[in-house]
């Protein structure tokens, strides 16, 4: 007969817990740095767009054309482009916390700094309390990087 117990894991008290409060607390004083973030995230989107729809013109160049038909085409810019459904991404808020421990670890992409997040009770227990799950590594080094580099500063 095996008994089931309830286990209690308490968020020790270390200066990475209140670096996150201290993340929480100034993106409530200044909420645009989120909606800032968000524009740069579909700039981005939309550059990458850009360049996918690049790729398949230059495929496409390849085969000849039809005589018949006689079709103009003009570059398009990535402000022109709207963004549909594709690859979900993180939030706005998630992609500016990790930017913000993008600054205080030095990297999210380092073995070390890949290794401290995945143990950190703190940032785990900041994520549940947001009902966030913890993402991918790919996901979190991408996507911080997504940020113009005038923005980053802040963070590091």
């Amino acid at each position: 007969m095996t008994r089931n117990t309830i286990r209690i894991l308490l968020v020790p008290d270390t200066d990475f817990r209140d670096y996150l409060d201290e993340v929480d607390e100034l993106v409530g004083f200044a909420p645009e740095i989120v909606a800032e973030i968000e524009k740069d995230l579909d700039a981005h989107a939309r550059e990458k767009k850009r360049l996918r729809l690049a790729d398949r013109k230059s495929l496409e160049s390849q085969t000849d054309e039809l005589p018949e038909f006689d079709i103009t085409e003009r570059e398009m810019s990535a402000e022109e482009l709207e963004l549909a459904v594709g690859r979900t991404r993180m939030s706005e808020y998630a992609v500016y916390l990790f930017l913000m421990l993008r600054g205080f670890l030095g990297s999210l992409c380092s073995k070390p700094s890949r290794r401290f997040l995945q143990e950190s009770m703190s940032l785990h227990a900041f994520l549940q309390h947001r009902e966030w799950k913890m993402p991918g590594d790919s996901d979190a080094c991408f996507e911080s990087g997504s940020v113009r580099s005038c923005r980053r500063t802040a963070g590091e």
